[in-house]
């Protein structure tokens, strides 16, 4: 049986509001007419902002002919909290699969690097939902002194 280690983060807390938890991403995409999510981490390079993910998220394999289907319609959420209510929404603009992806998830190179365009806002986006708490940067080397 696989145990769901999932966690529910409830961003109205302070000790959510760690840059490692507000840095990732929900992407959202279209695959053969069928909405999916997966996740990924922003990152920000000469003012360019980025999401590293993983390759399966923005490519797959068809079942039957074995070709590669290009996934559609990439959204990221930032800060997402059901379907109305995030922080911001951007699209992908451009995207790099790593060459040696298969198309199998244990294959060692299942990762890809997307480009951000610019923000449309967010939505319902408030305190009632999330902490105004300031981000906290950590090396992760020690005690949280957060409660």
């Amino acid at each position: 049986m696989v145990k769901d280690r999932r966690e529910y983060i409830d961003w109205s807390k302070a000790h959510n509001n760690l840059a490692s938890f507000s840095s990732n991403v929900q992407l959202s995409f279209t695959v053969n007419g069928v909405k999916n999510s997966g996740s990924g981490a922003i990152v920000v390079r000469n003012g360019s902002s980025f999401v590293i993910t993983a390759a399966h998220n923005l490519v797959s394999k068809d079942g039957f002919t074995n070709q590669r289907i290009v996934h559609k319609d990439l959204i990221a959420f930032k800060r997402r909290n059901g379907g109305d209510v995030y922080e911001s929404k951007r699209c992908v603009v451009a995207s790099r699969v790593h060459g040696s992806y298969n198309n199998d998830a244990n294959c060692g190179f299942d990762i890809a690097v997307c480009k951000l365009g610019e923000s449309f806002g967010g939505s319902n986006f408030n305190t009632t939902y999330f902490s105004n708490a300031p981000l906290v940067f950590d090396d992760f080397q020690g005690n949280f002194p957060l409660d």
